[in-house]
């Protein structure tokens, strides 16, 4: 009979152990975090109503993302140490770009990430007045500044969750001026608008007030529609719009001026306000849903 050597099976199972230890080049490596950026606010929250007095019209919301938001700038921290693991400042998305994305190092580490970003600048300035990336001034120095967009997100990232979308908002309203009737030789306006938001955080918490002023001049025409980005009113409470007209570029004084009218602004909504010139005095007409409501009989000083 022959006997059985003892050690051989000892042999085989280490080498066996040895064998499988050797494959692990084959384990796919843990994926890297990825930030993908999207638009929340594309159109309007209110354009139905305003395309359907033929004011604005409603943009086509399968376009690239550059086709709302041109430029992009965020910060990535750790959350638990504060420290910043990825920034960038106005970065371009390629224009036909459906979907922009970031891609961090392969060795960040586990943990939970905090991305801030803002969007739609040609400059930062207004993180700079707010002096942190967390906030924005919204109207540095009176100005009417941009149509200025914002994310802010928690990732937890992990072996099982490396993807993460962002949306982006926006911060503003727009506010709609339509000028009917004017005489002929009115070519210029300017429009003031007193308490408005001053600043935004990350986290859409608006704070202070501040006044904008926003000058535009065009050929005489009968009827003149114009646009001002505008943060929304503080504190619920209704911001005031002054519009005076000037019948030449370099005048001074105004020769048309309609008395203040309150306004509600909202975030991401269209407010319109009407002036109806009957030669004399200003008709002025608000419109709130889909209804033109008349303020009053404004007498022109």
């Amino acid at each position: 009979m022959t006997e059985r050597n003892p050690i051989l099976p000892l042999l085989l199972t280490a080498a066996g152990l040895l064998f499988s230890a050797c494959i692990r080049d084959d384990v796919p490596p843990c994926p890297p975090l990825r930030v993908e950026f999207e638009v929340v606010d594309k159109n309007y929250a209110n354009i139905d109503d305003v395309e359907a007095i033929g004011l604005d019209r409603r943009v086509d919301e399968s376009q690239p993302f550059a086709a709302y938001v041109a430029t992009l700038s965020y910060r990535i921290t750790d959350e638990a140490t504060g420290r910043v693991v990825a920034e960038q400042h106005l970065w371009r998305p390629a224009a036909d770009e459906a979907v922009p994305a970031v891609e961090l190092p392969a060795d960040l580490p586990f943990g939970t990430y905090r991305i801030t970003a803002w969007g739609g600048m040609a400059d930062e300035q207004g993180i700079e007045a707010a002096g942190t990336f967390g906030a924005y001034a919204l109207h540095h120095g009176g100005t009417e500044g941009y149509d200025v967009y914002q994310a802010e997100a928690l990732m937890h990232y992990d072996a099982t969750h490396a993807r993460f979308a962002v949306g982006l908002r926006r911060v503003k309203g727009k506010l709609l001026v339509e000028s009917v009737g004017l005489p002929e030789d009115v070519c210029r306006s300017e429009r003031r608008v007193d308490g408005v938001a001053a600043g935004v955080t990350s986290a859409l918490a608006y704070s202070g007030t501040t006044a904008l002023s926003v000058q535009e001049a065009w050929q005489p025409a009968p009827r003149v529609v114009t646009d001002t980005w505008a943060a929304p009113s503080f504190d619920a409470r209704p911001a005031t719009l002054t519009v005076s007209y000037y019948d030449s570029p370099e005048r001074t004084a105004p020769v048309l001026c309609p008395p203040a009218t309150s306004i509600d602004l909202r975030r991401n909504e269209i407010s319109v306000v009407r002036y109806v010139y009957t030669g004399g005095d200003f008709e002025v007409y608000v419109l709130v849903d889909d209804t033109w409501n008349r303020v009053n009989d404004l007498i022109v000083d």
